[in-house]
Order: C-alpha cells, then sequence, then structure tokens
C-alpha cells in the first residue's frame, strides 16, 4: 500500500473561453465560456507532488467550498 502524502492542495478557478486542443477536446465552440482549474498538491513538508489542470463546461460542474478557522 502506498502511503497518502498529501497534506493539501492550492487550486484556482479562472473563467476563461475555450480555443485550441482544448476546444477540439470538448467539441464546443469558440469562445464558450469555460472554467479552468488549475491545482498544486503539496506534502507534509510543502514540496509539490502533483500538478493538475482541468478545463470545465460549466454547465456540469458544482463548485462546492469547506472553510474553517484556523485555531
Amino acid at each position: 500500500m502506498v502511503p497518502d502524502l498529501a497534506e493539501y492542495s492550492d487550486c484556482t478557478l479562472t473563467s476563461v473561453s475555450a480555443v485550441g486542443d482544448v476546444l477540439k477536446r470538448l467539441r464546443c465552440p469558440a469562445g464558450t465560456p469555460l472554467l479552468q482549474l488549475s491545482e498544486l498538491t503539496r506534502d507534509t513538508v510543502g514540496k509539490i507532488i502533483n500538478r493538475s489542470e482541468a478545463w470545465l463546461l460549466p454547465d456540469s460542474f458544482t463548485f462546492q467550498l469547506r472553510r474553517r478557522r484556523e485555531s
């Protein structure tokens, strides 16, 4: 079993327009509004262990957020 090294992820959600390869992969018209999700996952010492990018059609995406105060 591989240990779970992820401590946290920093995510950025940006409104963009569909162009180029993303447009072809999503099979949508040029200029279609998309949400671009960029994520860096870090381990317990802050080292990046994963980077991911996703382009999402807003009509098929729900954003849910849990916020906590630091103690």
